[in-house]
């Protein structure tokens, strides 16, 4: 499940090298007591207790996204041709 991650704190951007908004990929850790965690396009793992109250996350699709751009880059190319 991949998430948008919004409203990251300036510690935790720091501690992460992330901007207030970041794509996290849903993970699950081995061990400690909280599974529940978030992986970075870095490789970071940390668990939804670490991040900071107040952070907005909203799901999304990377396929789904990646077809749009798709397809508004194919209609693009079609008005050129077309012109």
């Amino acid at each position: 499940m991949h998430l948008r991650l919004e409203g990251i704190s300036e510690t935790l951007q720091r501690t992460l090298n992330v901007g207030p908004i970041a794509e996290v990929v849903m993970t699950r850790l081995d061990s400690g007591p909280h599974k529940d965690a978030v992986r970075f396009s870095d490789g970071k793992v940390i668990s939804l207790q670490s991040l900071n109250p107040g952070l907005s996350a909203t799901l999304f699709v990377p396929a789904a996204r990646d077809l749009i751009k798709d397809i508004e880059d194919h209609s693009a190319v079609r008005d050129l041709i077309d012109a």
